[in-house]
């Protein structure tokens, strides 16, 4: 699970009184891919591979799930130039110029500095 969203939704915070999480600066699209593992009805069915988990590990790092951290990481070890391959065709279905993907790309590798 996450200590990130258990604190939230367990502290007192407005989010435990209110029963919701707002993210407002999160992609739609990403946060039901996430939510597909942080939901105990379909947990078990949610499985990382080479079309999702460069979207989800910045999610996992972000909401401080390091089991699915770990699983992110082996699975880019034992996969690493499918995964690139695939996460390329996946970008170019969108019409993003090379330049926007490399842009969008850095962006995203920041939140792991």
């Amino acid at each position: 699970a996450s200590k990130y969203l258990d604190t939230m939704l367990s502290s007192g915070m407005k989010e435990e009184a209110m029963g919701t999480i707002d993210f407002p600066d999160k992609d739609p699209e990403e946060w039901k891919l996430f939510y597909e593992f942080i939901n105990p009805q379909n947990i078990r069915e949610a499985k990382i591979n080479g079309e999702n988990v460069m979207t989800l590990l910045p999610w996992f790092h972000e909401f401080q799930m390091d089991g699915y951290v770990k699983e992110c990481d082996k699975y880019l070890a034992e996969n690493n130039s499918r995964v690139q391959k695939s996460f390329w065709k996946k970008e170019k279905r969108t019409n993003e110029s090379e330049a926007g993907h490399q842009t969008r790309l850095e962006k995203r590798n920041e939140k792991f500095d």
